[in-house]
């Protein structure tokens, strides 16, 4: 990733205090580049299938490590919460995807059918 587009706790503003964080994640122009959430209360479903992190990032900004970062400082936060571990789920065709995870210490559970596709089920001890 380039220096100047480089993410620091500073560019994280918070949106929405409840059972979950909700991120921005912004580039030096101020731009927004991808909205990360940490959930620390899972439902049922959300344990089967959405996991306690979930990222996305602008089409036009990827492939320059936001992903991998966001995620970093996603699993700092949910530390900082008090979870010992953190479940990451993930369409099986999403390769980018699964590499950031893995590039973060994600080690896959199992997968899932859900919506008509397969779901893989990922953990990342903290």
């Amino acid at each position: 990733m380039e220096q100047n587009n480089l993410l620091t706790q500073a560019n994280i503003s918070l949106i929405q205090p409840s059972e979950q964080y909700q991120h921005e994640i912004m580039d030096f122009r101020g731009r927004i580049v991808g909205m990360i959430n940490v959930r620390y209360d899972l439902t049922e479903e959300m344990y089967r299938y959405l996991g306690h992190i979930g990222y996305c990032v602008r089409k036009s900004e990827r492939q320059k490590g936001y992903a991998a970062e966001m995620l970093r400082l996603a699993l700092k936060e949910a530390k900082k919460i008090g979870l010992d571990r953190v479940l990451l789920t993930v369409d099986s065709d999403k390769t980018a995807s699964i590499a950031t995870m893995k590039k973060n210490g994600a080690v896959l559970e199992n997968e899932v059918p859900y919506l008509g596709k397969i779901t893989q089920r990922y953990w990342i001890e903290l």
